[in-house]
Parts: structure tokens; C-alpha cells; sequence
């Protein structure tokens, strides 16, 4: 979306409203937006505990940016140096003006040289929290950095993209400077990204045996396991701690043999997330010594086994609150996946993408899963039949209901909706369900009364009669989103400004609204800060100007 004049005739929040809500690719003049960034903080719009986030410049003492955050008066309790932001070293003022932040964020830039890294921090004499990108950690001095992090009052570092030379570095000095200093005490907590770049197993068991020796207070380890690494490491090693990990997070695990090495390694694992692994559901069958576990996040690459003994030995799971699996490959069981929604009694977030989920599924999760918040189903087989048969007064505690691509469904699918009221949901998402209409919405409208946020995406059959009945009833509307609903006319203007009262943000893109039309609607409805479209010839000047600034981020993007 594209500003019809030039940035500098427009307000302050016109610039904060811009980056706060378009997307990047939308951010066209950017570089104009960039040099009134001055004139915004120091204007004091920010609330004290904010987020400054700067790209794509160079930041020192000689460049617009740099003097604009030396000169600026507003307080940033935390600083994303993000992607082609470049740090020199003639930046004595900028680093002198770090020092009230307390959070350093450099894991989009990875860009970094131990001495240049080095000196940035020594600019910060607050920080608590530091996020580091280290793709480059061949260039990092390791013993300079765990010097420099141990002599502050850092408590918690993370360390993204960080391989074995750099790892096996940190682990080795840490080690030293406790058996110098018996008393020495490893305050920090470490959540380490690490990308595996071992070919044998055993040098891989030794990685795992130095870092739970050198870092027993690790809560937080996200593990990338090459293609040439075979198998993952055995860790046979009792001794082992990994009783603070509470975190485990696998790019490409080979089978579920091998995790559960190290899941009986890790008896107080809370989140476990499996990335394009090539796994299939008998891994449930594994998890029996992570009593623990309340987050499990299976990301593409799991396939069905059809096996009638699926799940069969699983055991009761009533820690287990969150389940996520995309792209399963195959039909699931009926009769494995009902022991799999069995045990998992107190389930309060289900999210089943791109996945072979038919009637008879769905009305397994509605029988068994009583206790669900959140619900998610995309691009499912469901049906009006299991719709209709399902017991959705089980859902009834709902929050947050998402139904998308399921092509099955219908505006009957929603005709048992009026024997119930979800008095708790207030994100419904029905989206690329092309034959619900307005008879739908009537049923949907009378049970679910306070929706707050409403998205309605691809529903080609959503009229201004559908919208006329979702403005009278929905009174607590905030987000409202009609994406490609083309049969939506300039007819729904004067509804939307009669009932919308509290509408912040609505999505037009597709809609046959007129630009006139839109301008009044941001006239007339007072708290709307928002339209989404299309049309590239929109005069954001008329749609931003005089509305408050509510967000805490401000982001710079240009190339100076």
C-alpha cells in the first residue's frame, strides 16, 4: 500500500501506524519514513518500557540514524539491531547512549566480529538479556566473549546458529574458570541454537556429556541435526544432568528409536518440537518417561503408520495441554487416534494442519478433548455430516475457533450451533469455506455473541446481508476480516458505521468498497486505525491522521 504523497506532509503517528501494520514489502518509501524518526520519539509518544527495532542502515556516530538515536530522548528498555544494520566502530556516542537498555536483540544480524561485538556490549551497563546471532562464530573469540558476558550482570544469553568449534570453545572455558575458582558459579542461563555439524556418534556423546556437566542451569537447547549425521547420539551416560532442561527443540530427527535416547535423558522436559523429521505416530509411544511434557509441536514430516496397535500402549497424559502436527501423510487410525485423545484428557490447544482430518476425527476431539481453549483445524476432510453429529457443546469453553479449507462444509454444518452458547470465544476464524452464506452466520452470530475478532477470508458467499447480521449482533467487534468476499458492496458501509463501534481494524482487500467509501468509514467510526487493500492509490495521510499511538514498537528501515 502505497502513500499518494510525499511522507513528509504527513503526521507522526501516519509513520508509526505505517510500521506498525503493513507488511515490509508494502513499506515503499520506506527510506522517507525513516529520516522523521527523530521528530517521533523525541516527541515522547512512547510509553517508558519500549522496543526499538533499526535495519538496513549503518549506525554510528556520523550517519542520520545514529544521530538521531544519540539526539533522541525517548526511553528503550529494549534494542533489536536487526538484518544489514551495520555498527561501526566510530560509534563512542551511540554506544554511550545504550546504556539504559536492558535487552540486546542481534540474532537477525550475523554479521559480527569478536572485536567490534566486544565493544558494542561494552556499551550496555544494564543489559540482563542478550539474543545473539552466530552463524559466523568461527570469527567470535570465544574466550573474549564469555569474559566479557561473565563480568556483567547478563542472566540470561541465547545463542542462535552457533556450530561445534565455537560450542565446544565456550563449553571448555566455562570449564576452566570453574576448576581455577571452586567457588565460581555459573549465574547465567543459556538457551543455545546448534547446529550439529558432527559426522560420528561418539564425538557427538561427548558434545552432550560437556554440556551437562559445564551447563547444568540449561533449560533451553534447540538441536539441528545435519542429513549426513545418521543417527542421533546414544547417550548411555547416567550421569548425565539435563534436569533444568526444560526445552527441546530437533530440526530433522532420523527415527524415534533415537529420541527416545534422549528423552530418558531429560525427565523434566516441558516442550519438546520436532521439525521435517521423517517420523510416523508410533513416536507417542516413546514419551513415556517425559511425565513432564505439557507441549509437543510436530512441524511436517510425521506419517501415519497403519497399524492397529497405534497408541496402544500409551500412557495417560493429563500433563499435556498443547498438541500441534502439520503435514501428516496418510489417514490416521480411528481407533489409535481416539486412544490418542484419550489420554491426553486435559488438552487446552489443538492444531491439526494440512492434515487427513475426517468426520470421525473430528467427532473424536469433540467427545474426548472437553477442557479445549483452542482449536484448529486447516485444510481438513471434515463435512456438514460430522459437524452436525459432532457434540459441540464439549467446545462450549472454547476461545479461539479456526476451521479453514475445509471445502466440505456448508452453511448446514452450523445449524446445531443454535443448541449452544460459547460465552468464552472471541477469535473465530472461518476461512476458505466458499458455501456458508448468511443463513450460517445467523446461527453462528446467536452463539457466539462476544466475538471479538472475525475473520471470514475466501468465503465467496458472505453478502452485505451476512454483514448486516454480524454488525447488528456482534457488539465487541475489534478485527473484522473480508478477504476476497467479493459479493460485499458499498451497502455495508452504513452498517458497519451504525454498530462497529469499537472496529480497530478491518480487511477490505477484494471488497467492492469505493475509496470514498472508506474514507468515511475511518470518519465515522472513531477507534478504526486500520484498513487493509489492495488499491496501491490510497491517501494513508486521510485514513491515519489524529488517531492515537498504542503500539510500543518503532521500526527503521532504510538505507542511509
Amino acid at each position: 500500500m502505497a502513500c499518494s504523497r510525499s511522507v513528509f506532509d504527513l503526521p507522526p503517528e501516519i509513520i508509526i501506524e505505517i510500521f506498525t501494520y503493513l507488511k515490509w514489502t508494502d513499506l515503499t518509501e520506506a527510506c522517507l519514513v525513516c529520516k522523521l524518526w527523530l521528530k517521533i520519539i523525541q516527541q515522547h509518544l512512547f510509553p517508558a518500557k519500549s522496543c526499538l527495532t533499526i535495519t538496513h542502515c549503518n549506525l554510528n556516530d556520523d550517519t542520520e540514524p545514529g544521530i538521531n538515536f544519540i539526539n533522541s530522548t525517548s526511553k528503550f528498555h529494549k534494542l533489536v539491531i536487526g538484518k544489514s544494520c551495520y555498527v561501526t566502530r566510530n560509534s563512542d556516542k551511540v554506544f554511550d547512549r545504550l546504556q539504559e537498555i536492558s535487552q540486546l536483540d542481534l540474532s537477525g544480524n550475523l554479521e559480527w566480529e569478536t572485536g567490534l561485538l566486544v565493544k558494542v556490549l561494552q556499551g550496555f551497563t544494564n543489559l540482563n538479556c542478550i539474543n545473539i546471532g552466530l552463524a559466523l562464530s568461527d570469527q567470535i573469540n570465544t574466550r573474549n566473549f564469555v569474559e566479557l558476558i561473565c563480568s556483567k550482570k547478563i542472566r540470561h544469553v541465547t545463542l542462535h546458529g552457533v556450530n561445534s568449534t565455537f560450542t565446544e570453545n565456550l563449553l571448555r572455558i566455562l570449564k576452566e574458570n570453574q576448576s581455577q575458582n571452586p567457588d565460581y558459579k555459573l549465574g547465567i542461563q543459556f538457551t543455545l541454537h546448534f547446529n550439529c555439524d558432527y559426522e560420528s556418534r561418539d564425538k557427538f556423546d561427548t558434545f552432550f556429556e560437556q554440556l551437562s556437566e559445564t551447563l547444568p542451569k540449561l533449560e533451553i537447547l534447540e538441536l539441528t541435526v545435519p542429513f549426513k549425521v545418521k543417527e542421533l547420539p546414544v547417550l548411555k551416560n547416567a550421569d548425565l544432568n539435563f534436569s533444568k532442561l526444560v526445552k527441546l527443540e530437533i530440526t530433522s530427527p532420523k527415527s524415534f528409536e533415537d529420541l527416545k535416547h534422549i528423552c530418558e535423558l531429560i525427565p523434566n522436559l516441558q516442550e519438546l518440537v520436532l521439525w521435517r523429521g521423517c517420523l510416523d505416530f508410533q513416536l507417542f509411544d516413546v514419551f513415556d518417561s517425559l511425565t513432564n511434557l505439557n507441549t509437543l509441536r510436530i512441524q511436517s514430516g510425521l506419517r501415519f503408520a497403519q497399524n492397529e496397535d497405534f497408541c496402544k500402549n500409551l500412557q495417560p497424559k493429563p500433563k499435556m495441554k498443547v498438541l500441534e502436527i502439520e503435514l501428516i501423510e496418510g489417514c490416521i487410525n480411528v481407533e489409535g487416534f481416539t486412544r490418542l485423545m484419550k489420554c491426553m484428557p486435559n488438552l487446552t490447544h489443538l492444531t491439526l494442519n494440512q492434515s487427513e482430518i475426517k468426520d470421525e476425527h473430528f467427532l473424536i476431539i469433540c467427545e474426548h478433548l472437553t477442557q479445549l481453549r483452542e482449536l484448529e483445524i486447516d485444510f481438513g476432510k471434515i463435512s456438514d455430516t460430522g459437524m452436525m453429529e459432532a457434540n459441540i457443546n464439549n467446545l462450549r469453553r472454547l476461545k479461539r475457533l479456526k476451521i479453514s479449507g475445509c471445502y466440505g462444509i456448508t452453511s448446514s454444518a452450523f445449524s446445531n450451533f443454535n443448541t449452544v452458547r460459547f460465552e468464552e470465544l472471541t477469535e473465530l476464524k472461518l476461512n476458505y469455506l466458499g458455501e456458508i452464506d448468511s443463513t450460517a452466520i445467523k446461527d453462528i452470530v446467536s452463539a457466539c455473541p462476544y466475538i471479538e475478532y472475525l475473520s471470514l477470508d475466501g468465503c465467496g458467499s458472505i453478502d452485505d446481508e451476512a454483514v448486516e447480521i454480524i454488525t447488528k449482533n456482534l457488539k465487541r467487534l475489534r478485527q473484522f476480516d473480508l478477504y476476497l468476499c467479493i459479493k460485499v458492496t458499498n451497502a455495508s458501509v452504513k452498517h458497519l458505521l451504525e454498530n462497529c463501534k469499537r472496529l480497530q481494524f478491518l480487511d477490505l482487500s477484494a471488497v467492492n468498497f469505493d475509496e470514498e467509501e472508506k474514507q468515511i468509514l475511518f470518519k465515522g467510526i472513531p477507534s478504526l486505525r486500520y484498513i487493509y487493500d489492495f488499491d496501491d492509490g490510497l491517501d494513508m495521510s486521510k485514513y491515519f491522521k489524529g488517531r492515537t499511538l498504542r503500539k510500543r514498537e518503532l521500526y527503521c528501515t532504510a538505507i542511509f
